[in-house]
C-alpha cells in the first residue's frame, strides 16, 4: 500500500486551478501570473460531493469595451480539489485552509496543503522549481493604485558592490531571515521584517530593493504616491494585498519626500502620518510581510517614523563609497588593465563620488573606447574621472542624472 504525504506549499497554487474549477467566470488576475495557469495546471475538478466555501470580491477590470468591466477575485477553503500538474503522472489533492496561528493569538492565516503519494514529492518539487525558474525571466511589482510595473530580476547579490556593513546588515540579514521561519514561530515572534535604507542618491538603495524583489516566491508591491487621489484607503489596500500574498515585499521609496518636516514641502497624496504608522505597526501581525523603505535625507523624516522600536528592524546608511570601495570598483571594471599608479590617481580624484557617478565615468570611458573600436583602457577611465571631477567643482555642477523610481535600473553597480 502506498503511503501518502501532506505538504504545505508556500506558492499560491489555488490561483492556477481556478480557471478549471470556475469555467466561464470572469476571473481577476494579477499580471504577474497571467498565462501561468496553462504552464502549471493541466486540469482541476471538484469531487462529486465537495461543498467549497468561496469568497467573491469584485475588482474593476477596465480593458476593451467587449471585455467585462468587473472581474472577480475568488478564494475557496474547506473543500479539496483534484489538480493535474504538468509533468506528473497522477493528480494531487489541493486543500486551501484558514488555520489558527498560535504565536499570534486568534489570528487565522491561509495555508495551502497538498496531499500526494510520497514518491510524488520529488516530481512535485522539481516541477515547482522549474516553474519558478521560468517565471524569473520577468517579474512584476503590484501597484495598488496604478498599473503594475515590470522589471527584469537581477541575477543575484554578487553583482552589487556593497559596503561590508551594508552587506552584513541588509543582504545577510535578509537571506538569513527567510531560511529561519521555524525559529521565529518557535519563539512566538512575528515572522516579519522592516528595513530603512538611507543616504545620498546613487549609492545602491534601489539596486538593493531590486535584489530583494527578485527573490523567487516573494511578491513585491508598492503604491504610486504621486497619483492624484492617493489616500489612506490605498495604503490600507497595499498592506492588505501584501498580507494576502505573503511572503511579500512592501516597497516605499523616497519616504522622506512623502512625510517630511522640511518647511514649505508639498505633498501630492492625502495619506496621513498617523495612518502610515498604524500600517507599519499593524504589519507585525502579518506573517511573511517585509517592508523596505528608502530615504535620501532621513533627518527630514517625521521623528515618529523612527522613534518607535520595531517599525524598522534595520536602519542602514548607504554612504558615498570610501577609498577601498572606489578602488574595488575600478579594479572590477578594468581587471588586469588597472595599474597601481593609475588606480591611486583615480581613487584620489574620485573623492566624494557616489556609485552612480563612478558608473557614469565608466560609461563615458566605454563610449570613447567603442568609438575607436578598442578595449577600455586605464587612460580612458582616468580621463572621464578627471572630467567629472572638474564639472563637480563648477557652480551647480555637482548634480548627476539618476533614474527615478523602482523598478528602473539604479545607477549603482
Amino acid at each position: 500500500m502506498n503511503k501518502s504525504a501532506v505538504v504545505e506549499i508556500e506558492l499560491p497554487l489555488e490561483r492556477y486551478a481556478l480557471e478549471h474549477l470556475y469555467p466561464g467566470v470572469a476571473l481577476w488576475k494579477e499580471r504577474s501570473w497571467k498565462g501561468d495557469a496553462a504552464a502549471l495546471v493541466e486540469r482541476a475538478e471538484w469531487p462529486g460531493d465537495a461543498h467549497p466555501a468561496i469568497r467573491l470580491t469584485p475588482e474593476p477590470a477596465g480593458g476593451m469595451d467587449s471585455e467585462p468591466k468587473v472581474r472577480w477575485k475568488v478564494r475557496w477553503s474547506g473543500a479539496p480539489a483534484a489538480v493535474w500538474l504538468r509533468g506528473m503522472d497522477r493528480p494531487v489533492v489541493l486543500l486551501p485552509l484558514r488555520v489558527a496561528d498560535p504565536p499570534n493569538g486568534e489570528r487565522l492565516m491561509r495555508a495551502n496543503f497538498v496531499i500526494l503519494r510520497r514518491e510524488d514529492v520529488a516530481p512535485l518539487t522539481q516541477g515547482m522549481a522549474e516553474f519558478l525558474s521560468a517565471r524569473q525571466a520577468s517579474k512584476e511589482v503590484f501597484v495598488v493604485n496604478g498599473p503594475d510595473l515590470s522589471f527584469t530580476p537581477c541575477p543575484g547579490w554578487d553583482h552589487l558592490v556593497l559596503d561590508e556593513r551594508v552587506t552584513r546588515l541588509v543582504r545577510d540579514d535578509f537571506l538569513r531571515f527567510f531560511s529561519h521561519r521555524e525559529w521565529f514561530e518557535s519563539k512566538g515572534i512575528p515572522f516579519r521584517r522592516g528595513y530603512l535604507l538611507y543616504g545620498p542618491p546613487g549609492n545602491g538603495k534601489t539596486s538593493v530593493v531590486r535584489a530583494m524583489a527578485s527573490m523567487p516566491g516573494l511578491s513585491p508591491c508598492t503604491m504610486a504616491w504621486g497619483r492624484p487621489g492617493a489616500d489612506d484607503d490605498d495604503l490600507t489596500g497595499l498592506f492588505r494585498w501584501a498580507a494576502d500574498h505573503a511572503p511579500a515585499l512592501v516597497i516605499m521609496e523616497d519616504l522622506d519626500r512623502h512625510f517630511t518636516q522640511a518647511p514649505h514641502a508639498e505633498r501630492q497624496h492625502r495619506i496621513s502620518l498617523a495612518h502610515l504608522l498604524n500600517c507599519l505597526d499593524g504589519v507585525q501581525s502579518n506573517e511573511g510581510v517585509i517592508v523596505v523603505a528608502t530615504a535620501n535625507h532621513p533627518r527630514t523624516l517625521d521623528p515618529a517614523i523612527l522613534n518607535r522600536p520595531g517599525r524598522f528592524d534595520r536602519v542602514v546608511e548607504f554612504p558615498n563609497p570610501g577609498e577601498a570601495m572606489r578602488a574595488e570598483f575600478f579594479r572590477k571594471q578594468l581587471g588586469s588593465g588597472c595599474g597601481e599608479e593609475g588606480l591611486r590617481r583615480m581613487v584620489r580624484r574620485s573623492e566624494g563620488f557616489s556609485f552612480a557617478q563612478l558608473r557614469e565615468c565608466f560609461i563615458t570611458a566605454a563610449n570613447q573606447a567603442f568609438e575607436q573600436n578598442r578595449d577600455i583602457t586605464e587612460g580612458d577611465l582616468l580621463e572621464s574621472v578627471e572630467l567629472l571631477a572638474g564639472a563637480m567643482r563648477r557652480p551647480g555642477g555637482n548634480r548627476v542624472k539618476r533614474p527615478v523610481g523602482f523598478p528602473e535600473e539604479d545607477a549603482a553597480a
